[in-house]
């Protein structure tokens, strides 16, 4: 659960809420929340907090499909939603120590700015293929740190692990009614050998007890 930008915050720095709206769209349950008593931090307080909102949300829902399916099967199987790096990469002792990355579901690299008016991030890539969610531009890990330089306020870098694939909206939207209309796309990120693979989970999105869900698995070999 993530409260953002935090409760009983007196002198929150517009930089930091900016940094904390972008990471806090990558929990699980995701809200922004405050006592009555402290001073105001709606996100449309400030602007650069407001564009962090619109940018990340906006690939929160995006990612609905692939998220809501990465909680089913938390509730099915214990696999958590979210994973620290030595999780996914258990051989890789470089990863023990890591507490500021982690990866949303299996495919997705989160890497953000912690530090106040950073514009660059540490961030270390296990010896795989990576994605970079923005571009597409394909970047092979080595098993050490690697600097993300020009790095936006409102930004947060992303990555795509290679060997997944991620069910996401083709657009966005202001509900998640609305959402369920978008067509979906499937992103395969091929993986060391050229294969993916990846699951998607549909139901009706509102009822306790499923009377008729869909669960489709897919498999990415030789370009098909």
């Amino acid at each position: 659960m993530a409260v953002i930008p935090g409760l009983k915050i007196s002198g929150l720095l517009f930089s930091i809420g900016a940094s904390a709206m972008a990471l806090g769209a990558f929990y699980p349950f995701f809200c922004n929340h405050n006592e009555i008593e402290m001073p105001r931090q709606e996100f449309y307080v400030w602007g650069s907090v407001s564009e962090a909102a619109r940018k990340a949300i906006e690939i929160r829902y995006k990612l609905i499909a692939y998220i809501y399916t990465a909680v089913y099967y938390q509730t099915q199987t214990g696999k958590p939603v979210l994973n620290p790096l030595f999780y996914l990469y258990p051989e890789d002792e470089n990863t023990f120590a890591i507490d500021l990355q982690f990866s949303y579901g299996d495919a997705i690299l989160v890497s953000p700015v912690t530090t106040e008016n950073a514009t660059s991030v540490e961030a270390c890539l296990p010896k795989d293929i990576f994605y970079d969610y923005y571009t597409g531009a394909k970047i092979l890990g080595k098993g050490q740190n690697v600097r993300i330089n020009n790095v936006p306020l409102t930004h947060i870098p992303l990555h795509i692990r290679g060997g997944t694939v991620v069910p996401m909206r083709f657009r966005s939207a202001n509900t998640t009614t609305e959402l369920r209309e978008q067509p979906l796309n499937i992103l395969i990120a091929p993986g060391l050998h050229g294969d993916a693979s990846g699951s998607l989970y549909l139901d009706d999105g509102e009822s306790l007890e499923q009377e008729c869900a869909t669960e489709i698995n897919f498999d990415y070999n030789n370009g098909k």
